[in-house]
């Protein structure tokens, strides 16, 4: 199985995005939890169109919307097509502390290949699986490519 741990902030949304929600007097510049790109979503459903992959949410909004079922209600109206599958435990480590908790506790799932779309780069042992955005621009196309290939090769 093929599986992307994903984070929100800085992959799903952006500084530009909120930016642009801010001066457009949208209705959800105030409402944070409503802060998701659809163009950044565009982008992961192609990423998970193509590779089959499924989702493991790595990110902070996992407290905020507990539990598999809580984030995946949160987030399908958003339009993600991928299958959320799980959320990694919250320890007060780093990520990649807690990504790694994941895979180890979830061997049965048979997870052959797996990336990570952060913003952030604490992933320790892991940093090698890590594709990196930017909370200035979120999830890029320079990001889907390269998902895609790791994925899929």
């Amino acid at each position: 199985m093929k599986v992307i741990f994903l984070d929100l902030d800085g992959v799903a949304n952006s500084n530009k995005f909120i930016t642009h929600l801010r001066q457009t007097n949208s209705p959800i510049r105030y409402k944070p939890d409503q802060w998701i790109d659809p163009v950044a979503v565009e982008r992961l459903n192609r990423i998970t169109d193509t590779t089959k992959a499924n989702i493991v949410i790595s990110s902070s909004w996992r407290l905020d919307f507990p539990g598999t079922t809580g984030i995946t209600n949160h987030l399908k109206p958003f339009g993600i097509t991928g299958k959320i599958i799980g959320v990694t435990k919250y320890l007060g480590a780093d990520r990649g502390s807690e990504i790694q908790r994941y895979l180890d506790e979830n061997k049965d799932k048979n997870i052959d290949k797996f990336i990570i779309l952060d913003d952030n780069s604490d992933m320790e042992d892991l940093i090698d699986y890590l594709i990196q955005t930017s909370f200035e621009d979120g999830l890029l196309d320079e990001h889907v490519e390269l998902a895609i290939k790791l994925l899929n090769d």
